[in-house]
C-alpha cells in the first residue's frame, strides 16, 4: 500500500490577521476627512433621499451600494462614520475572500494582500470610498 500523500495546511489564521491587520488600519482613519470624500459626494445625497423616502436620486448606479451606506447611517448616524463603515466591512471581506481564493498558498496570500494593507492608495482608500459595488475599480498597489 502507499501512504497517503501529504496535504498542506489550511492558512486559514494567516488570512484571519492580514484581514485584522488591514481592518485596525482602515478603522485608524475611517473618520478622516470629517468631510465628503471622493463619491461620497454624489451617494450621500442619494442616501439621504433614499432614508427620507423621497424621490430616488443618482439612478445611474446600482442601489445596493446606497441601501448598505444608509444601512450604516441609520446605525451609526448621518457622519463620516456611518458613512463609511459598510464599504470598510466590505473591504475586509474582499481581502479575506481573495486570501482564501488563492488557495492553501499562504506565500501567494501574503505576497498577494499584504501591500494592500500599508498601500496608501490600495485597499484602504476603496474601503472608503463609499461603493462597496465597484469591484472593478480595485487595485492592489
Amino acid at each position: 500500500m502507499h501512504e497517503a500523500p501529504s496535504h498542506p495546511t489550511d492558512p486559514i489564521r494567516w488570512h484571519l490577521a492580514i484581514a485584522a491587520i488591514f481592518a485596525v488600519l482602515c478603522a485608524i482613519r475611517l473618520a478622516m476627512p470629517s468631510a465628503l470624500f471622493f463619491d461620497e459626494v454624489h451617494y450621500l445625497p442619494a442616501v439621504r433621499t433614499l432614508i427620507d423616502l423621497s424621490v430616488a436620486q443618482n439612478m445611474e448606479h446600482p442601489p445596493l451600494g446606497k441601501q448598505l451606506i444608509a444601512a450604516g447611517v441609520l446605525v451609526f448616524g448621518d457622519n463620516a462614520i456611518g458613512w463609511r463603515v459598510p464599504s470598510m466591512v466590505f473591504g475586509i471581506l474582499a481581502v479575506f475572500a481573495g486570501m482564501r481564493d488563492c488557495g492553501s498558498s499562504r506565500a501567494a496570500a501574503g505576497r498577494a494582500y499584504s501591500p494592500a494593507c500599508f498601500s496608501s492608495q490600495g485597499f484602504r482608500c476603496w474601503c472608503r470610498r463609499g461603493s462597496p459595488c465597484s469591484i472593478s475599480s480595485w487595485r492592489v498597489s
